[in-house]
């Protein structure tokens, strides 16, 4: 079973008091914040792959959020989102 797979900007706005997003160790969202900006954009298991143009990989390792976050009102994210899994077994 493969599931389809979309990449697609989301941009945050209202961030002036937190995003309101977590990341495991490969940069999918685990943890979103109830009424926080990312709860708006983002779904448990997108994968953030630039945060405002910075590459969250490089050369094979992660970068960190907080090594490229800045405080700013508005985020714009490219985003790796899958869809539900599916097969062509009926």
């Amino acid at each position: 079973m493969l599931a389809p797979q979309q990449q697609i900007t989301v941009t945050l706005t209202g961030c002036g008091s937190g995003v309101g997003v977590g990341l495991d160790k490969l940069n999918y969202v685990d943890m979103l914040t109830p009424g926080k900006p990312a709860e708006k954009g983002l779904t448990l298991g997108d994968k953030i792959t630039h945060w405002n143009g910075n590459s969250l990989w490089v050369d094979g390792a992660q970068v960190k959020l907080k090594e490229v976050y800045t405080a700013a009102e508005t985020h714009t994210l490219s985003v790796d989102r899958f869809g539900p899994a599916h097969s062509n077994v009926i």
